[in-house]
């Protein structure tokens, strides 16, 4: 049932093995807060749950729960750039994308690489910047659609002179 969530949206059981994307039946985790495991949280055909591993970080990734608080569980960096690693060699292009998701989905469905910052509101710095475009002729940022993602895109895409690209572009 875990490939039927990401199949919707174009993304093959190869492409999550190559992005280190791998469903879990269950998982707890330690609270330094509280100084105690939480329960544990299971996986279900009606929400199934991910563990997403980028460099030394990992993601807890249940995409059909309710409760927003409990969609993501994360020790990664903001530093983190998921995708980054499976960029080899010089590409035509890079997009810088919202999120995992949609790093796999557009990679799966256009084979052009694409990475996305530890969460949408992540900064995209300097560094990194020129990181992409030393690996690429031409680096784009698309986000989603929506109020946010438009702000951010056309931000960043000022602040650094590359295209602010929608998915009706492609």
């Amino acid at each position: 049932y875990e490939l039927n969530y990401f199949s919707r949206f174009g993304i093959t059981q190869e492409a999550l093995i190559e992005y280190d994307v791998f469903p879990i039946h269950y998982f707890r985790f330690w609270s330094p807060k509280r100084e105690e495991w939480s329960n544990f949280f299971y996986a279900s055909p009606e929400n199934p749950r991910f563990l997403i591993q980028i460099n030394k970080g990992e993601k807890i990734y249940s995409p059909s729960e309710p409760n927003p608080k409990l969609k993501w569980f994360t020790n990664i960096k903001k530093t983190d750039i998921f995708g980054l690693k499976q960029i080899k060699g010089h590409q035509k292009a890079i997009g810088i994308l919202a999120g995992n998701k949609d790093v796999l989905s557009f990679y799966c469905n256009t084979g052009i690489r694409a990475v996305s910052m530890a969460s949408e509101g992540a900064k995209v710095d300097l560094e990194t910047m020129v990181m992409l475009k030393e690996l690429s002729d031409d680096v784009f940022i698309l986000y989603d659609n929506d109020k946010t993602g438009w702000k951010r895109s056309t931000a960043i895409a000022k602040e650094y002179g590359i295209k602010s690209v929608h998915i009706g572009d492609f």
